[in-house]
């Protein structure tokens, strides 16, 4: 009797968790395939079930807040998602929506699709413009006045406006033991890693440039950028050289190889060096005299460390990744549109900023930009494949649709004391 007991109850158990595996089951492989109007449907369908039995679907709401991030990343081109899921979540039973209160990053992920209101309009007028009622976009959520007046928020960065990038042959000294291959290598790493360019393969520079007939020596320098950037269909070239390979002298009877490298980010559209950046980095050091240092080894090391950690963190502030505040949770926690897809990890700091309104030139009668004003700054907490949850530090008031400028990484302790 006790044994029937016992297997009653386990089945009674499989119940909840049974009576939503089929929706969610499809929802889970709709997503991972990318067909996110049928992962929306089904995980509400699923969702559905819930009876508020403990334990009964926390895998479903789990999988709800991946589905509606990644439809909030998809809302530019597919704003239809968005009626979607507003239209799934009013029409739930009380029970699944009282779980979605209690669930805070959910909760705040379904605000995020509220406050969205579709996207921004291509091209907003300068004045206020009488517009029919169909045609006004949803406002914002209000905020406090701020001390500048401001434009609009911009519309999000969409994948076409990617940069063309090439890295050209390094230069250097006679023997740099392959550190000139490892930084370019690492180099394309590096811009690749930021999203924001388009990489031409290092094998098909030498090419085009062959087949086009380039230059009777082939190399590109600052003299001949802008031919080059024509016939790589590039806007920069990253120009440079290895300008130290060597073995220095560390503390007692302790020696370590040193590689130093400059490069130059120049424009193809008029040969400016819009940038130089160089850097510095060691190997780890070997003790009992130079003659026991492994240039082999030792260069090759400090050369990955130059590019890695050096040369990346300063062409992040270079080109620092921009996005944009998607939802606000108080006036402390918020979401961002960038995540792991472009890069971002937990713990990358931010700032939050907006353009102040036009300025008119008061000779010429132009109109200019207004000043960048910096709102607040914010630091990654968690992170997701199209978005980020953030912790907020705010100077002034934030609306959703500020804009964020990620800040260079710090160098960490186990970097710091690898030298």
């Amino acid at each position: 009797m006790r044994r029937w007991t016992l297997i009653s109850i386990m089945l009674v158990a499989l119940v909840p968790a049974t009576a939503h595996a089929g929706p969610y089951k499809d929802a889970s492989e709709a997503l991972d395939r990318g067909d996110l109007r049928t992962a929306i449907n089904k995980v509400f369908d699923s969702a559905r079930t819930d009876d508020g039995s403990k334990g009964t679907a926390d895998v479903v709401y789990e999988l709800m807040e991946r589905v509606v991030r990644q439809a909030i990343s998809r809302f530019p081109t597919n704003p239809e998602y968005r009626e979607m899921i507003l239209s799934r979540v009013d029409a739930l039973p009380s029970i699944p929506k009282g779980t979605i209160e209690k669930i805070p990053s959910l909760k705040q992920a379904i605000e995020a699709v509220r406050q969205a209101g579709g996207p921004a309009p291509p091209s907003a007028p300068q004045t206020p413009a009488a517009a029919p009622p169909s045609a006004a976009p949803a406002a914002l959520p209000a905020v406090a006045p701020a001390a500048l007046a401001v434009a609009p928020p911009m519309p999000p960065i969409q994948p076409e406006t990617r940069k063309r990038i090439a890295i050209m042959p390094l230069t250097g000294v006679r023997n740099d033991y392959e550190s000139r291959a490892i930084v370019e290598s690492g180099l394309a790493d590096v811009f690749v890693q930021l999203k924001r360019f388009e990489v031409v393969e290092r094998s098909q520079i030498q090419a085009i440039l062959q087949e086009k007939q380039f230059s009777q020596s082939g190399l590109v320098d600052e003299s001949n950028a802008v031919s080059a950037g024509q016939v790589l269909g590039v806007d920069y070239l990253i120009l440079g050289s290895i300008s130290e390979v060597s073995s220095i002298k560390s503390g007692t009877d302790k020696y370590r190889a040193k590689v130093s490298a400059v490069l130059k980010v120049v424009s193809t559209a008029n040969a400016a060096v819009i940038a130089t950046v160089s850097g510095n980095e060691y190997s780890h050091g070997t003790f009992g005299g130079e003659a026991y240092l492994d240039l082999n080894t030792a260069v090759p090391r400090a050369a990955k460390k130059l590019v890695s950690i050096e040369l990346k963190n300063k062409i992040w502030t270079l080109f620092p990744l921009e996005g944009y505040i998607i939802a606000l949770s108080g006036s402390e926690g918020g979401m961002i549109d960038l995540g792991q897809e472009q890069g971002v990890n937990k713990g990358d700091k931010f700032s939050i900023v907006r353009q102040g309104a036009s300025i008119r030139h008061p000779v010429t009668g132009a109109m200019l930009p207004g000043p960048i004003v910096e709102l607040g700054v914010g630091e990654v907490s968690s992170v997701d494949p199209a978005t980020s949850q953030v912790k907020l530090r705010l100077k002034q008031a934030v609306q959703v649709g500020d804009r964020i400028r990620m800040k260079e990484r710090e160098k960490s302790f186990w970097d710091k004391v690898s030298d």
